[in-house]
């Protein structure tokens, strides 16, 4: 067994691809996996790829993946110059394979597809029949040290920015945003992170250099620091946006290229108020200055935090392998969890499938904010059980609530379309009304409230001596007594 990963990158490429397959290439490696990571590119010298072994080869040419591929490989591939044969050639040639894709470039052969930004919704992969379909926050790919970072406080004034546009500044908008807005911010401080070949391009073409600290080829914990140390962020709308999220740094993102229009619609999905700027905009320089004034208000940066807290958790690359490495000949194992704060997206993002509200009281879709501060008092009330529902290696299949009321017990249950046409839904729900009656004494009944029309909820809830009574909310009302529930 051996993961071999391929992926571009370079001078005149950009380092995004890179970035995010060191990540995996990291937690790989961590398990004690032999692995390969096979780059197409002149990468020279890169930092924060200290320790990784890169084999610099044209994988893109069909012949060395003939011979240079297994049926004992597990692939993963990142790119934008791969053409539909090759995936092909992986696809048949490996044992699994994981193909990256945030912009819908390609109808991919068999494999997975991972999505690894906010939102995918607005991209169709039903064209390839044959994939998975990995999409969502909780497969952002991030390195490591941006797990679990929390910024203790917002700053009432900002006084440290910073300028990312990316490993290479291909629009040379550093010297422009630094220019347009340094005579208005002479006590601020200005970090600017940009390649190595860039650096003194830059910096030959800003007038002043004052207050104004280089950076390049920043390892990951040096990029943490940076990102923590500062008030606000200037950035192209690339993978950096997933680093910001991780971090709380409130920030300002602009697209530079077209394949960065996924990123953008999926942070609008979270907060339709998110400023966004466009590098190409006649109004850009004014918009900049219009956006650095709202944000100069510190109620306007944590309001901005608290809308996208918790949506990026940095265990993306984790889950990710988890589900490239599982054995999918053998039977899902089941297992029931009290939930953990870090489960408060998945919850999210399971609760606002159009699947889960078509059948709900509510239909509306729910709103992040409101989604925190309900989550939030549902783990701190006493009489809330609340079970996440997950697999052998941790990933999230659903949840199911149980709301206490004197001797009653008011179930509410959703899972994820991952579990459909497996026959586990009546399984879990059995598990999960075992587990109230054995851990709570107090329960002597529990009420479910089913739609009329989910004819698929009330054969499992019937199924299990659940009884109909007078229905509430035009919600059939089924009710199963302690005394006549049958483990």
């Amino acid at each position: 067994m051996k993961v071999k990963i391929f992926t571009e990158g370079g001078k005149d490429i950009g380092l995004g691809h890179i970035s995010r397959c060191s990540s995996l290439y990291n937690e790989i490696a961590s398990r004690g996996i032999p692995l390969d990571f096979i780059v197409y590119g002149d990468i020279g010298k890169i930092d924060f790829l200290n320790g990784i072994n890169i084999i610099n080869e044209n994988w893109l040419d069909k012949e060395y993946l003939i011979n240079n591929l297994s049926s004992d490989d597990y692939v993963i591939v990142d790119s934008y110059k791969a053409n539909k044969e090759l995936y092909e050639i992986i696809s048949k040639k490996s044992k699994r394979a994981l193909f990256i894709d945030d912009i819908g470039r390609l109808v991919y052969p068999e494999g997975i597809i991972l999505n690894p930004s906010l939102d995918s919704s607005h991209i169709d992969y039903s064209h390839s029949l044959n994939s998975i379909i990995l999409s969502g926050s909780q497969y952002v790919i991030l390195r490591h040290q941006f797990r679990g970072v929390k910024r203790e406080n917002i700053s009432n004034e900002v006084k440290r920015v910073l300028i990312m546009m990316g490993g290479t500044d291909i629009r040379g908008l550093t010297p422009l945003i630094i220019d347009n807005i340094y005579k208005n911010m002479l006590n601020m401080e200005f970090d600017i992170v940009t390649g190595s070949e860039d650096m003194e391009k830059v910096k030959s073409q800003i007038s002043k250099t004052n207050n104004i600290t280089f950076h390049n080829n920043l390892g990951a914990t040096q990029m943490m620091k940076l990102m923590m140390s500062s008030d606000l962020a200037i950035t192209a709308a690339g993978q950096t946006i997933y680093e910001l999220l991780a971090t709380q740094t409130p920030f300002i993102p602009i697209k530079v290229i077209e394949n960065q229009e996924n990123n953008i619609k999926s942070l609008l999905e979270y907060n339709p108020e998110q400023i966004v700027l466009r590098y190409d905009d006649l109004d850009f320089l004014s918009n900049l200055n219009e956006a650095l004034e709202i944000y100069s208000d510190v109620e306007y940066r944590k309001n901005y935090n608290l809308k996208y807290k918790g949506i990026v958790d940095g265990y993306g690359s984790r889950r990710i392998v988890d589900y490239l490495l599982k054995d999918t000949n053998k039977e899902h194992k089941i297992n029931l969890r009290k939930v953990k704060s870090e489960d408060i997206k998945e919850v999210f993002d399971l609760s606002n499938q159009d699947y889960v509200r078509l059948y709900s009281i509510n239909k509306d879709k729910i709103e992040w904010a409101d989604h925190v501060k309900w989550f939030n008092s549902v783990l701190e009330d006493k009489r809330t059980v609340f079970y996440v529902v997950t697999d052998k290696n941790e990933s999230f299949l659903g949840q199911i609530r149980y709301k206490i009321a004197e001797s009653s017990a008011t179930v509410s249950i959703s899972l994820s379309e991952k579990l459909k046409g497996k026959g586990l839904s009546k399984e879990i729900l059995n598990k999960s009304i075992k587990k109230i009656f054995d851990e709570e004494q107090s329960v002597k009944d529990i009420i479910a409230f089913v739609s009329e029309d989910n004819i698929a909820s009330k054969k499992i809830f019937e199924g299990l001596n659940f009884k109909r009574h007078k229905d509430e909310d035009s919600m059939m009302k089924l009710i199963l007594k302690e005394d006549f529930y049958v483990n």
